[in-house]
């Protein structure tokens, strides 16, 4: 065989290297969902497409054909649909489809983009973080913007207009209902095993200038009127909040460092009595790090 000749990667080899993440075994544990993502050149964009592959065939089926950029896929609890965003109508928003194929459909349109979701045990509400294009618009038509803030804008976000809000949708009902008001930060909404509350982390001092969140926040979704609040608050970070199975204790990860700063501190593994008290670090002589700080524009696993 004749070696092809050798020569130096460049900018232009990045438009056509396919980049794959997002991925999510099913609850059977028989397979996984995936996305391939590439770019799309001409369009200045990229295009994601949502693929499931087989783990004992080592088969693959593509559901989704990167007409748009899809992304980010989770299982509904019994494994028959699959959950996953798409700007295949503008904004990211939450779309379905069916495991065996077929069309995608929208799920409920929630008021800005959204950025990440987590589906309830039973399968009837999606807990999404959104950020509404109001701000904007009014910034547009003003003319001007006043930074009063060093936390102002953040790479592939844009300028804080507005704060994001963490939503439930509720797919029997076809609706969507704000349980956040706006006044802070949120992310990783993360369902207890029960349904019944949700976890997620949040920054609600106007003081606070850093990019990490530092608030683990509660919020009880059966409630008429739901109230969040702050089960605690550490120096400098919580992330990523997980349920134990038996619903009594949230696993998250976090600095309680004062003098901590993003990406240049450890981060440790915390737990705490989902009814409150005081967090427990579980990894308090770990000389590594919870979590990747890496910043790329190919993605990575969280």
């Amino acid at each position: 065989l004749n070696a092809m000749p050798a020569r130096r990667i460049t900018a232009a080899d990045l438009l056509h290297l396919p980049v794959i993440g997002g991925a999510a075994l099913d609850p059977a544990r028989r397979r996984i969902a995936f996305v391939r993502t590439l770019a799309d050149e001409a369009a200045n964009a990229y295009r994601g497409s949502i693929r499931v592959c087989e783990l004992d065939s080592g088969s693959f089926t593509v559901l989704t054909h990167g007409v748009a950029r899809d992304s980010a896929p989770a299982w509904s609890p019994d494994g028959a649909r699959l959950f996953f965003l798409s700007d295949r109508r503008g904004a990211m928003q939450l779309w379905c489809i069916d495991r065996a194929g077929g069309e995608a459909y929208a799920a409920p349109t929630i008021d800005g983009a959204v950025s990440e979701f987590a589906v309830s045990p039973n399968g009837r509400f999606i807990a999404a973080v959104a950020t509404s294009p109001q701000g904007g618009r009014d910034v547009e038509a003003r003319g001007w913007r006043r930074v009063t803030r060093q936390r102002y804008r953040a790479d592939g976000i844009g300028f804080h207009d507005e704060r994001p809000r963490l939503w439930l949708v509720d797919l029997e009902r076809g609706s969507a209902t704000a349980l956040t008001d706006g006044s802070g930060f949120v992310a990783g909404p993360a369902w207890s095993p029960d349904g019944s509350q949700l976890a997620f982390a949040g920054e609600h001092d106007e003081r606070a200038d850093g990019i990490a969140l530092r608030e683990l926040m509660l919020v009880q979704v059966g409630a008429a009127q739901p109230q969040p609040r702050r089960l605690l608050s550490l120096a400098a970070a919580v992330q990523g909040p997980a349920w134990s199975p038996d619903g009594t204790r949230i696993a998250f990860i976090g600095s309680d460092d004062p003098q901590g700063c993003y990406g240049q501190t450890n981060l440790q593994l915390f737990s705490v009595a989902a009814a409150g008290g005081q967090p427990k670090c579980l990894t308090p002589n770990a000389q590594w790090t919870c979590g990747d700080f890496t910043i790329t524009d190919v993605g990575g696993a969280g």
